[in-house]
C-alpha cells in the first residue's frame, strides 16, 4: 500500500506540534525533521530517547553476551562440560542436604562442598550419581585424608545398607558420553538446580534419599539399578 503525505501536526499536546506542512509522517504524527526537533528538545522527547538508549544498550549486550557463550561453548572440551555438569551436580547434592552438617566432621561450615563419597580419582564413572554426593564442609574436602570420615559419617547417618547401595556403585560400567551428551545433560542439571532452589527447605533423612532417586532418575545418566535406593 502506498504511504501518502499527511498534516505534520503532532498526535497530542504531549508530543507538541509539528510544522503543519504536508510531509510524510514519520513518528506521533510528525514529520522526520519535527520529530528529531522534539526528540532532542523537549523533556518528553529526552525521557523517550534516554528509555530507548537503555533498551537499545542492553539489546545489544544481550547479543553480544550470547555470542560470547556460543564462542566460549565452542572451544570447550569434554573435560571442561564434564566439570561443568559435576558443578551442577554438586549444586543439587548441596541444596538436597541444605541446613545439614559436614558429613565428614560433623559442624556446621561457612561454605559446603558437594563432597564424593569415592572421589573423581578414584571412581570417575559415578562422579554424576547424586548417592556418592553429599555434603562436606570446603577445608573437609580439600584434604584427601577426609575420605574416610565421609563414608564413617555417611555409614553412621543412613546405615550399612545405604552404604553398602553405594560401594555397589563401583561396579557401574564407563559412561563414555560425548560433547554434546554432556552440554545437554548440563542443561538439565541447571533447571533441576533452579527448580530445587526455589522449594529448597531442611530435608529428613528419608526426604534427601527420595530426591536423589528422583533427580538420578531424572538425569537419566545411569540405568534404575543404580539411580534407586529403596528405604
Amino acid at each position: 500500500m502506498q504511504v501518502k503525505p499527511k498534516i505534520c501536526k503532532g498526535t497530542n499536546k504531549a508530543i507538541g506540534h509539528g510544522c503543519g506542512d504536508l510531509k510524510y509522517i514519520h513518528r506521533f504524527g510528525l514529520c522526520s525533521k519535527c520529530f528529531v526537533t522534539w526528540l532532542y528538545f523537549t523533556d518528553d522527547g529526552k525521557i523517550l530517547l534516554e528509555k530507548s538508549t537503555i533498551k537499545g544498550k542492553k539489546i545489544v549486550d544481550q547479543k553480544e553476551k550470547k555470542q560470547w557463550k556460543e564462542r566460549k561453548e565452542k572451544t570447550k572440551t569434554l573435560s571442561d562440560w564434564k566439570k561443568d555438569v559435576q558443578d551442577k551436580i554438586n549444586l543439587i547434592a548441596r541444596i538436597i542436604d541444605y541446613g545439614q552438617p559436614c558429613l565428614a566432621r560433623n559442624y556446621y561450615p561457612k561454605q559446603l562442598h558437594g563432597g564424593h563419597v569415592y572421589s573423581v580419582g578414584s571412581n570417575d564413572t559415578i562422579r554424576f550419581n547424586l548417592h556418592n554426593v553429599h555434603r562436606q564442609s570446603a577445608q573437609s574436602n580439600h584434604f584427601q585424608n577426609d575420605d574416610g570420615l565421609l563414608r564413617e559419617g555417611l555409614q553412621k547417618e543412613y546405615g550399612m545398607k545405604y552404604f553398602d547401595f553405594v560401594s555397589e556403585l563401583r561396579q557401574i560400567k564407563s559412561l563414555n558420553l560425548s560433547k554434546l551428551e554432556y552440554k545437554e545433560l548440563h542443561k538439565k542439571a541447571y533447571k533441576i538446580a533452579l527448580r530445587l532452589k526455589k522449594t529448597q527447605s531442611i530435608n529428613e533423612l528419608s526426604k534427601r534419599i527420595e530426591l536423589r532417586n528422583e533427580i538420578n532418575l531424572e538425569l537419566g545418566i545411569y540405568t534404575p539399578e543404580f539411580c534407586v535406593f529403596n528405604l
